[in-house]
């Protein structure tokens, strides 16, 4: 913290999870096994919790490619974080929105999948929306250019046909994306200004 750098810690046992937030972590990733009194403990000290779990729901949805004693792990991995998801849920700890891309069936650029399964595990999709925009970005301590619609702030936008706050789906196929006011995907596409070689 001294350099002002927020300090994440890739925890998932109890013990290591309930030390790491005494430590004064920013954010505890996995986390799958967070008791509920560390969970209060999270919510009181603003400590976010980044659930992951398209991580082990790669492999856990794909035993066909994968080794049999992975996916018997994972599925009881799963179950342990889908309860620690729950207790934090309850305690009202934010979320911010991670993936753990590059494992098994996970790849870069599926933040859409984990935030249908955060909102599947229990989450609001308001508050799933927000773990993909507003608490990502305080998280990382960029929330002064990004993270909400505002004055001042990059215009990254995504639109979307229907309302991802009645049916979570619809994220998953985006009408438009815009960064930094640039079109990049839809309709009047523009990717931005010409570069020079």
């Amino acid at each position: 913290h001294k350099w002002f750098v927020p300090i994440a810690a890739h925890a998932i046992g109890r013990t290591g999870i309930a030390r790491c937030v005494a430590a004064g972590i920013d954010s505890i990733e996995h986390g799958s096994q967070i008791t509920t009194e560390t969970a209060r403990e999270m919510k009181a000290r603003g400590t976010f919790h980044v659930p992951t779990i398209s991580a082990v729901a790669g492999i856990v949805d794909h035993p066909e490619d994968v080794p049999a004693y992975a996916v018997q792990k994972g599925r009881q991995v799963m179950e342990a974080a889908r309860d620690s998801f729950r207790r934090v849920v309850r305690a009202g700890v934010r979320h911010a929105c991670g993936t753990d891309a590059g494992t098994p069936h996970n790849p870069h650029g599926s933040a859409t999948k984990e935030i249908a399964r955060m909102v599947d595990w229990g989450l609001t999709p308001l508050k799933a929306l927000q773990a993909a925009t507003s608490n990502a970005a305080e998280l990382l301590r960029v929330s002064d250019t990004v993270g909400t619609v505002e004055v001042g702030k990059v215009a990254d936008l995504v639109v979307w046909e229907g309302n991802p706050l009645e049916d979570v789906s619809s994220l998953l196929t985006p009408a438009m994306v815009m960064l930094g006011g640039d079109i990049v995907h839809g309709p009047n596409r523009h990717p931005g200004p010409a570069t020079e070689e």
